[in-house]
């Protein structure tokens, strides 16, 4: 009996590595399935908040990442947040995982993000912005300032997988993003000029406006439609937007020049920007010109209207008879010229990227 269970402990210990090994192995293949399981049932958006760096202020920039946030969590999607180390302490309860915002380490998370054909990639800049030598930075934790065409081969190689890609910059500049990532393949909107700084007063406005829409289909169209908006109302500021068109190349942030050779902001929010014809001050414009916006106007009352608050709207006409020279302003003409550019909604890249 003895040697039974002697021989018995023997087939004991032989079969326990046996075990461990069948085990070890099935705990393996169960992972390698999860994890293929999860590949397959990953989420079909995925949005990246970058930014609130070189700023001390606790202040900025905090309110529209809460609120981007909360948007984006209404519509289900899965966000990853990349957000300046001293802001952190003042958002850990409103996002449970944060990373420092560091260039390198947001570029290889985005880069390894589990996307496939008609998943949804949002990427958003709330930070500060910089553009020297042709060249749009944004700033991370470093306190430097990182050339955002870095994304091009990352967003090409998403793209070709046919994911669908948003990115809003709201960083100073930010038009500078449209410029240097847009492919006509996917939406790239910004909330300032190529070269602009940006206004705290109306990416805040959007912020404030973002959870009226949690619960309705909107497009990056409609967000920039809506930074548009904000801006012709509290400050003279042109977002940018995929597919704008040759025709406002022209148009964009012309300045204009005063009777003694300075150069002068133009008043916002309004359709005109008038010059007195007797003394042709403050603006200078030709008889031309002014024939050219009377006949814009006319043309595109319509237009006009979709953006400009009805006060915004004057007469001009009567500016005309009161022998008053005028333009129609660079916010107007961008506005109207980029619905004249892409009257088909489903050509328009930005249209088609709905949250």
């Amino acid at each position: 009996m003895r040697y039974i269970a002697a021989c018995l402990a023997g087939l004991v210990l032989l079969v326990q590595p046996v075990c461990a090994a069948a085990e070890s192995f099935s705990a393996r293949a169960l992972s390698l399935a999860l994890a293929e399981t999860i590949q397959k049932q990953a989420p079909k958006k995925i949005a990246f908040l970058a930014g609130g760096s070189c700023d001390g202020n606790k202040d900025n920039f905090t309110n529209e990442f809460i609120a981007w946030n909360r948007f984006l969590l209404q519509k289900d999607w899965l966000v990853f947040s990349f957000i300046s180390a001293d802001k952190q302490p003042y958002l850990k309860e409103e996002f449970g995982n944060m990373k420092p915002f560091k260039w390198d380490v947001f570029l290889q998370d985005l880069a390894s993000a589990p996307l496939k054909r008609g998943d949804q990639l949002f990427i958003t800049f709330i930070s500060h912005g910089e553009r020297e030598n042709g060249i749009h930075g944004i700033c991370d934790d470093s306190q430097k300032y990182n050339d955002v065409s870095a994304l091009k081969n990352i967003l090409a190689e998403f793209a070709q997988k046919g994911v669908k890609i948003g990115i809003f910059d709201q960083s100073c500049y930010g038009g500078s993003s449209v410029q240097q990532l847009d492919s006509h393949v996917y939406c790239v909107a910004s909330s300032s000029q190529y070269n602009q700084t940006g206004s705290g007063a109306i990416t805040g406005k959007l912020a404030e406006r973002l959870p009226l829409y949690g619960k309705r289909n909107i497009s990056l169209e409609d967000i920039w439609v809506m930074t548009l908006a904000a801006s012709l109302k509290n400050l003279r500021q042109i977002p940018a937007i995929s597919g704008l068109g040759s025709r406002n190349a022209k148009l964009l942030l012309s300045d204009v020049t005063t009777a003694n050779g300075g150069i002068i902001s133009l008043p916002s929010p309004s359709i005109l920007v008038p010059s007195n014809r007797a003394t042709r001050n403050p603006y200078i414009f030709s008889g031309q010109e002014q024939q050219e916006s009377l006949a814009f106007i006319h043309d595109n009352q319509k237009l006009l209207q979709k953006f400009f608050p009805e006060e915004a709207i004057a007469d001009a006409e009567e500016f005309f008879h009161q022998n008053k020279f005028f333009k129609v302003s660079d916010e107007a003409a961008v506005a109207v010229n980029y619905w004249l550019d892409n009257p088909d909604p489903s050509k328009r890249i930005c249209a088609g990227f709905v949250f």
